[in-house]
């Protein structure tokens, strides 16, 4: 509604509190959000000025309503209404006066992108080295998690390899010993069993041969 936008523009060109609402402080993500912000109004004040050129009511609004819109969130109260202010009497038909207001709007885009510029310059050498400590401690633990763990935090990598060489041939001696013993345990329950056969068709040849010798000892009786 155009009795929304009755008074004068505001004074506050950026209110860092609604952009901290969103940020929680966080000064990449704030950075993130800055940027996009000055693209996209960058990008929408030139196409507002040619709806007006063109006398095009329905792309007035558009880019009036989305400059609105991402300065609500950035905290460029200024820019924020007076965009409101243009797509309102946008949408009353009423474009020569929304018109009006566009050069005043053009030149508090231009203010409030020096003012987050310095804004963001403000951080300075703090934030820079906060995200560089962070990066450098990711990286520390990157490094750690891909080198081999080995019992002596000062063995080379020459070291570690020749001990996994050793290990394989270890292992390798110990498969062929074990399949050794095994196969040396099977012949030789092989052979006990075969001796346990003939020593059985042995007892029981004798067996055999003392019933006949008991047989014929009877009869000549």
């Amino acid at each position: 509604m155009i009795s929304e936008y009755q008074g004068p523009t505001p004074t506050d060109r950026f209110i860092q509190s609604v952009l901290l609402d969103y940020s929680e402080g966080d000064h990449e993500f704030e950075r993130e959000l800055i940027t996009s912000y000055i693209t996209s109004v960058e990008e929408h004040l030139p196409e507002l000025s040619k709806a007006f050129e063109d006398k095009n009511t329905k792309d007035a609004i558009l880019h009036s309503h989305d400059i609105k819109g991402s300065s609500s969130y950035i905290g460029a109260e200024a820019v924020r209404y007076l965009s409101g202010k243009i797509e309102a009497y946008c949408k009353f038909d009423q474009l020569q006066e929304a018109e009006s207001f566009f050069p005043e709007l053009k030149t508090e885009v231009e203010e409030v992108i020096k003012v987050l510029n310095d804004y963001m310059d403000s951080w300075g050498e703090e934030a820079t080295t906060e995200k560089d400590s962070t990066t450098t401690e990711d990286n520390k633990e990157s490094l750690s998690e891909q080198l081999p763990q080995s019992s002596s935090s000062s063995s080379s990598p020459t070291e570690i390899n020749k001990d996994q060489q050793d290990k394989s041939k270890t292992d390798k001696i110990a498969t062929e010993t074990v399949s050794q013993n095994n196969n040396n345990n099977n012949n030789n329950s092989t052979n006990s069993s075969k001796n346990n056969i003939e020593n059985d068709n042995k007892l029981n040849e004798k067996i055999s041969n003392n019933n006949q010798n008991n047989s014929t000892t009877k009869i000549d009786s």
